[in-house]
């Protein structure tokens, strides 16, 4: 009886899982993705939290034999079945995806590292930035130009153009990444729709905002001593992994390998297989395109945009193209 209750939830688990999505409003947030992926509950929005165990935000079951069970719940019930082998701490679910729609430039900001983390009491957070599209001119910044230190940075506090020209910036187009690891100073610039994968964290230290006010009408707080404890200043520029777009069609093409995530992406324009070996999930999110995604009997139709997780409980996944072609990036531990 326990052997075949057991296969019952091993199957249930291995379905596609799909979430409702959670959305902010930050004052740099714009109408991109309400625009380009057809949200009609999204018209002017920062972020969109596609996949998330986090208190702060907690995406919960859309439907299926979980619907309206969180993501928080479904790893304290089905631990390692739900996350795999590969995770470490299974008190919390590893990992946040969301897209971020920047109208305008966000705060020049700097999250902790497994180390740092412990000076501020904050959660660290190294996390992995797919450009979705980009505005003419638009830039990605991240990391402190050779030569800039605590004492320049402080000699810039007030002056965000000052602090920008400080940092190494890359003038992006869609499907550039950049991998930003904890204690980097880093700022998504204006003009920039961005897939981002993370640990699971909500801390953020802001050096500087842009004079912005809050939804009450006040200065959004900064955070100028956690922010100079957080930032690794023996971290170079050469640890920022920039890569180009790939055209990888029907195979695979690892764009960031670290020790907290693996990024995949690919081109589909054929029916094909993904094995899984219970070492992690595999959270699937179709950056263009739409494609059919099957494991543990039941498919689900991903649009552009929409995202499905695959417990690492299920053996293998098929993923079929409903367009020409359908680009998918694929998280995991």
């Amino acid at each position: 009886m326990l052997d075949l209750l057991r296969d019952t939830i091993e199957t249930e688990l291995s379905k596609p899982l799909v979430f409702h999505q959670l959305y902010s409003s930050a004052p740099w947030g714009g109408s991109k993705i309400a625009a380009v992926f057809k949200r009609t509950d999204a018209e002017i929005c920062s972020e969109s939290w596609e996949m998330s165990g986090h208190p702060y935000g907690m995406n919960i079951v859309k439907s299926g034999a979980f619907k309206g069970k969180s993501l928080d719940e479904l790893l304290r019930l089905y631990g390692r079945k739900l996350v795999g082998a590969k995770a470490g701490d299974i008190s919390k679910f590893p990992l946040i995806t969301k897209i971020l729609d920047a109208r305008e430039s966000l705060s020049v900001q700097v999250h902790p590292d497994e180390t740092n983390a412990k000076l501020t009491g904050g959660e660290p957070k190294t996390e992995a930035w797919v450009v979705l599209g980009a505005e003419p001119g638009a830039k990605l910044y991240a990391g402190l130009r050779q030569g800039f230190d605590e004492r320049s940075i402080r000699s810039a506090l007030g002056d965000g153009g000052r602090l920008l020209s400080m940092l190494n910036s890359y003038e992006v187009k869609s499907g550039d990444v950049l991998f930003i690891p904890g204690g980097i100073v880093h700022v998504i610039g204006a003009g920039c729709l961005i897939y981002e994968v993370q640990q699971s964290s909500n801390t953020t230290y802001r050096l500087h905002d842009w004079n912005r006010a809050d939804v009450h009408h006040s200065d959004r707080r900064l955070h100028i001593e956690e922010s100079l404890k957080t930032i690794r200043y023996d971290l170079s520029a050469q640890k920022i992994s920039y890569l180009a777009p790939s055209d990888s069609r029907n195979h695979w093409h690892t764009v960031v390998r670290s020790g907290f995530f693996r990024i995949r992406d690919v081109v589909l324009t054929q029916k094909m297989s993904v094995n899984l070996d219970g070492t992690s999930f595999i959270n699937f999110f179709a950056a263009e395109g739409q494609c059919t995604v099957t494991s543990g009997g039941e498919s689900c139709l991903l649009q552009a945009g929409r995202s499905a997780l695959v417990a690492a409980c299920a053996k293998h996944v098929v993923l079929e193209p409903e367009s020409n072609e359908c680009k998918l990036i694929a998280s995991s531990l």
